[in-house]
């Protein structure tokens, strides 16, 4: 017995790298174990019936220690001692022949499996504690994923807003408070070349990132258009904004309500 687990543990365990391979590899030692053990107290018994020596005892004992360190299931845990039973039932049953005690037989074996329970509800509680362990740290890991995550989003989202303004004739700043760590709510300022102000204030429907993902789409149609219509004014770039919303982002049940401004220092407009 000492030499199967020297061997397991030292020249086995080392070249293991998945549970599939621990298990399969546990397995076989327990059934190696279990089956030299019961040939040892099966030999003592058939050459002496008062010997006492009770091989279910010992495949007990193996399946209960095994089930106290290795990661497997309950159906997992019986695969090695399947076989260690039923050589355990052939024994019975010879001996039942040498002497008539089917009766007595029959009983063994019908409550013998009883003794394997101990060691199934150990499987079936310490796979429960692991698997609610693991779902614990993977959720609260997750979560800080996620909360970094939108962290970085909002500070992304945060960078497209304006700065204070002071042109001298016009001051402008602004608060932004959003209901969720992001949101859908933006503010687009600039200056033209003639001198006039110009403020887009647009809120997205709904909250989260959907939201803040449409309006970074919203920031960089919107400088397209300053770039390419620089003399137009807020009713057709409104009108080109509602367009490419219509042809964009409506189809994914994203919409906005918008207001643009312009304000021309020169006419008063």
């Amino acid at each position: 017995i000492l030499g199967v687990v020297a061997w397991y543990g030292l020249v086995v365990r080392p070249r293991l790298y998945t549970r599939a391979e621990l298990v399969t590899a546990a397995s076989r030692m327990i059934l190696t174990l279990g089956l030299l053990n019961f040939t040892f107290e099966s030999a003592l018994l058939l050459s002496n019936p008062d010997a006492t020596v009770t091989p279910l005892l010992s495949i007990f004992f193996w399946h209960f220690t095994a089930s106290m360190f290795l990661p497997w299931n309950w159906r997992e845990s019986l695969r090695p001692i399947v076989p260690v039973f039923l050589c355990w039932v052939l024994l019975q049953a010879g001996l039942a022949a040498t002497d008539g005690s089917w009766l007595q037989f029959l009983l063994t074996v019908a409550f013998a499996p009883l003794a394997f329970v101990p060691a199934l509800l150990l499987c079936y509680v310490r796979l429960r504690w692991h698997q609610n362990r693991f779902k614990s740290g993977f959720v609260g890991r997750r979560f800080l994923q996620m909360r970094r995550e939108f962290l970085q989003a909002r500070a992304v989202h945060e960078s497209l807003f304006p700065k204070p303004l002071d042109s001298g004739w016009m001051r402008f700043d602004f608060g932004y408070r959003p209901a969720a760590d992001i949101g859908g709510d933006f503010i687009h300022v600039w200056i033209d070349e003639r001198e006039r102000f110009h403020l887009a204030l647009i809120d997205v429907t709904g909250h989260g990132l959907a939201s803040a993902m449409s309006v970074a789409r919203i920031h960089g149609e919107i400088e397209r258009l300053r770039d390419e219509y620089p003399e137009e004014g807020p009713a057709k770039i409104l009108l080109r904004l509602n367009r490419y919303f219509h042809r964009l982002l409506a189809r994914h049940t994203l919409f906005a309500t918008g207001v643009l401004l312009m304000i021309d220092p020169h006419s008063g407009e």
